[in-house]
């Protein structure tokens, strides 16, 4: 007689579901934390910087990242990929992947002489080599974050990123009240990266004890496995790179670094509901796809969850930022950074757009296939380049912020063409009505604004009016609408958030 429990694989799929539930709590607090003070000290450092200051430090960042190679080679999705099947995979993913992080510091060096000839400032462009160096320091971090994200162990490098963050402040603080400008920024993201490197140490020694006792080489077959799931990927993240880098460079060399300062905190701003959401869809859900990518219901299961989530996040703080723009930017960042609110108005589909976009890639990458993302990443990357340098040259910064919305809309409404084929959901659900309502509450706004409504109140006043307007017809209508499926959507998080704690 055939023994027919399958207790242990249920058991099996339902701690894999609770670890991932649990990481994503941890996840979200760890990024809402993050997010939060990160969004209060630059608030600080816009109103004792310069727009010109946060638009060169935009612009030395955009060389040291188009230089860098580590995500380039895709090393870190391989390895996810295929760590249960190679014996040695540790050792060889971190030898291999160190030594990408390393070259990407010497590609920096040695195109020092050709930006300097292409007429770049000396200063921008010894900015863009330090900047390397810390990128070469956030890849070591990097490494041992995906060692323990592996693991499902998702709390320890969320406490360390909540202890670091606000230390690499201090620093930064200093030399912008004391004259040094850029190098204020500089040394944040230097400090950042050096102190969340040096917080892994202990809870790898915890968590991964085996580490030590690993002998620190590459296996040449393993590492031409990883080199061929990972030269996909890789593709990908180069196309991710010149997609979102392309802009600064497109405004930096063709306008001003004062214009790219506006419009660098107008695209900083947009990105909130990235920030929020992309750490969850990027590393826990990630993982879990990663994880259940033999488990066709249970992964069905996850990514109708976390698309549910995604969208009704994404959408609301996208209408916010849409709504709130004027107000929002000069009560937050100052009188001087006004000119930003009507390019963070444009960026406002970005914001919605972006969020959408990456669950969807870590889907796709998670189950070993990464061609698709990346066939449509190379894509909208060529369609920036078409159409972001004419409507710069015609518009400015303002024609950058419509191309890059533009493409990113674009890029997904093809890539959902393409998963939701294999993983269906229920279309109005994940489009219909969140299109509708964010229609019926701009149109809204548009006959309070005619009446004046806003006016006369403060900044913040208007702010806090708007932000609770925006929530409260956006949700009021989603549950006059389609209050079923909500609320059967609220007791399921509720639900597995109650096994989880």
């Amino acid at each position: 007689m055939v023994d027919t429990d399958d207790s242990p694989i249920k058991a099996m799929e339902a701690s894999v579901g609770r670890r991932v539930a649990t990481g994503g709590i941890w996840v979200a607090i760890s990024s809402y934390w993050t997010v939060g003070f990160g969004f209060i000290a630059n608030i600080l450092l816009a109103r004792i910087l310069s727009p010109d200051v946060f638009g060169g430090f935009a612009l030395a960042m955009s060389f040291a990242q188009l230089l860098r190679l580590q995500p380039k080679l895709g090393l870190g999705s391989a390895f996810a990929h295929f760590k249960a099947a190679e014996p040695d995979a540790v050792s060889t993913y971190v030898v291999v992947d160190s030594t990408a992080a390393a070259s990407g510091f010497l590609l920096n060096l040695i195109a020092v002489p050709l930006l300097l000839l292409m007429g770049y400032e000396g200063d921008i462009v010894l900015i863009s080599v330090v900047l390397s160096l810390s990128l070469v320091v956030e890849g070591l971090g990097g490494i041992g974050g995906t060692l323990l994200d592996m693991e499902l162990q998702f709390r320890p490098a969320s406490l360390v990123r909540s202890v670091t963050f606000p230390l690499s402040y201090i620093p930064a603080f200093w030399l912008a009240t004391h004259g040094g400008g850029v190098w204020s920024l500089v040394i944040q993201n230097f400090m950042q990266n050096l102190l969340f490197l040096l917080g892994l140490f202990w809870p790898l020694r915890r968590h991964l004890p085996d580490l030590s006792t690993i002998e620190w080489r590459a296996n040449r077959m393993t590492s031409r496995r990883y080199a061929r799931f990972g030269i996909t990927v890789g593709l990908g993240a180069l196309a991710s790179t010149l997609l979102t880098q392309m802009d600064a460079l497109l405004i930096g060399t063709f306008v001003s670094t004062e214009a790219l300062g506006f419009y660098d905190r107008a695209y900083r701003t947009a990105q909130w509901p990235s920030l929020l959401l992309t750490s969850f869809t990027g590393r826990v859900a990630f993982f879990g796809y990663a994880r259940l990518q033999n488990e066709a219901r249970r992964l069905r299961q996850l990514f109708d969850t976390t698309l549910w989530v995604v969208t009704y996040l994404a959408v609301p703080i996208a209408l916010m930022l849409f709504i709130s723009a004027p107000d929002l930017v000069t009560l937050v960042y100052g009188e001087t950074w006004a000119p930003a609110a009507s390019l963070l108005r444009i960026l406002a589909v970005y914001s919605l757009a972006r969020p959408l976009w990456e669950n969807a890639s870590s889907l796709l990458t998670a189950i070993g296939r990464p061609r698709i993302a990346t066939q449509i990443l190379g894509s909208q990357a060529a369609l920036l380049a078409i159409l972001g340098l004419p409507l710069t040259l015609i518009w400015g910064a303002a024609g950058t912020s419509v191309a890059v919305s533009v493409v990113f809309l674009i890029g997904t409404l093809i890539i959902y063409r393409r998963v939701l084929r294999e993983f269906p959901a229920k279309t109005m659900e994940a489009g219909g009505w969140p299109a509708l309502v964010s229609l019926t509450t701009i149109a809204g706004y548009a006959v309070l604004s005619h009446f004046d409504v806003f006016d006369g109140l403060s900044p913040a006043v208007r702010v806090i009016t708007k932000v609770l307007y925006t929530l409260t017809i956006f949700w009021g209508l989603v549950l006059l609408l389609c209050p079923g499926p909500t609320m059967q959507r609220v007791r399921q998080l509720r639900q597995l958030f109650s096994q989880t704690a």
